[in-house]
């Protein structure tokens, strides 16, 4: 079986102004009124060590969490159901992760730098794999050698990177491609084990333009944009194992 189980909408700026203070929270709240989220606290640890807090919001059910940390702001939903995300579930959600960061802009666009960066991240997991099956599963990434090829334990990791200029609105743009595939094993979220494979796709822009240039219907675009790539992996790493 293989499951769509997260999908990560981050956007990079400045936001060390955003910092959890009561003000904030109550911009935050106001901002996603009706939405019935929890107000939270993420811890963020810098490199010389200092903790600060920093905003985070939860659904009741833990499945959508809203993180806006120093250098970027995530929002991200994972599936409770151990099938993942239906075809139906998707269209409904995709496009409320761009409005959840957009309500962000919107309630804090004297403060806020608009993003220097974008990255939309989706997983999947192949799991209930016998033996057989996930062998067959490791040698359509790699090539079996002579000493593994009898010894060869369940343990597995591989990376793929690659990179393509695309426009985003009036914007050219160097866009980075990474898959990465490796072995999973827990039970978060499922209330039972799971064992098998994780599909990670990481589609982000050029990390070093530190340009702050993208507005709200850029973000847009980009995850438009990337739902067509994901696609296009989808064909090389999923559809396979359906």
């Amino acid at each position: 079986m293989i499951s769509n189980i997260s999908y990560k909408l981050s956007t990079f700026a400045d936001y060390s102004n955003i910092s959890y203070t009561s003000e904030n929270m109550m911009k935050v709240m106001r901002a996603f009124e009706g939405l019935e989220l929890l107000p939270g606290i993420a811890q963020e640890i810098s490199a010389d060590g200092n903790t600060s807090r920093r905003i985070q919001l939860t659904s009741a059910n833990g499945a959508l969490t809203i993180t806006v940390y120093s250098n970027r702001m995530d929002a991200e939903i994972t599936s409770l159901e151990k099938t993942g995300f239906s075809e139906n579930e998707k269209e409904k959600l995709l496009p409320e992760l761009c409005e959840l960061i957009i309500c962000m802009y919107d309630e804090f666009k004297q403060i806020m730098p608009i993003p220097n960066r974008l990255a939309w991240f989706t997983s999947y997991v192949n799991f209930e794999l016998d033996g057989e099956k996930k062998k067959k599963f490791r040698e359509k990434f790699i090539k079996p050698t002579h000493f593994y090829e009898s010894n060869l334990t369940d343990e597995f990791m591989v990376r793929y990177a690659g990179r393509e200029n695309v426009k985003i609105n009036e914007s050219e743009e160097k866009m980075n491609f990474i898959t990465t595939i490796s072995r999973w094993l827990t039970d978060q979220g499922t209330n039972m084990e799971v064992d098998g494979y994780r599909i990670d796709f990481d589609i982000n822009t050029w990390q070093e333009n530190r340009k702050n240039r993208f507005y709200n219907e850029d973000i847009k675009a980009f995850v438009e944009k990337s739902i067509a790539f994901q696609k296009c992996l989808e064909e090389d790493f999923i559809y396979e194992f359906k």
